[in-house]
């Protein structure tokens, strides 16, 4: 970056400890990710890279992102109860649903075998990070299995992706995710809206035959 005004930013990135690059060609960086789908990357000033790639969606990201003090935790005074599982959401999806539910907050490692699907209204999976079929996620999958005509079950991204594995279907990574903070429009065929999307995985719409459900494949 040229001038004072780079020079600043270049002290605030520093001071702060994050990396930042200039003089790239954005344009030929879009079309390469178009081309060959989401990749793994570095941040260099050499051309030599001596470092070893890490797959992270090997690893248990929802325990990184669950919240521990809000386990067992009972929010709002809805007149229905929900059985809320976290898998790593987002604060404020869960106060939007305190507003309208009475909520009973489990982790994603909860002992699901003391819970009696019986004494709630209905059961939400919350969003979270990583991949749905990782192995740490199976438990939950099992549970909402054993919920199947019991209780009205509903979930939005990775929970969304967890429903459909407990009615028998898979996922899969997608070449590219979906990533935009406000922009993605979709439609019912009537009416047309504008939504976030933040997904890298979706469900498998071929996997769909024969479990009697149809999800939209990209949520």
């Amino acid at each position: 970056m040229q001038g004072s005004q780079g020079d600043e930013f270049e002290e605030f990135l520093e001071r702060n400890g994050v990396p930042g690059v200039d003089l790239v060609d954005t344009r030929a960086l879009v079309r390469h990710i178009r081309e060959k789908g989401a990749m793994k990357a570095v941040i260099s000033d050499s051309k030599e890279f001596h470092g070893q790639w890490v797959d992270t969606m090997s690893l248990d990201l929802v325990g990184g992102r669950v919240c521990r003090d809000r386990e067992e935790a009972t929010m709002g005074s809805g007149r229905l109860k929900c059985l809320y599982i976290d898998v790593g959401s987002k604060f404020s999806l869960r106060e939007q649903m305190a507003r309208r539910f009475t909520l009973h907050t489990v982790n994603y490692d909860h002992d699901f075998s003391a819970i009696d699907i019986d004494d709630y209204d209905l059961l939400f999976i919350s969003n979270g990070p990583g991949d749905p079929a990782h192995q740490s996620l199976r438990p939950v999958v099992n549970f909402v299995q054993s919920c199947i005509g019991r209780v009205p079950t509903f979930g939005v991204c990775l929970g969304h992706q967890i429903i459909a594995q407990a009615y028998g279907a898979s996922t899969r990574k997608m070449k590219f995710g979906h990533r935009g903070g406000s922009n993605h429009a979709v439609t019912d065929g009537r009416r047309s809206i504008v939504t976030t999307h933040n997904h890298g995985y979706a469900v498998d719409p071929d996997t769909l035959k024969g479990t009697g459900s149809r999800f939209s494949s990209g949520m």
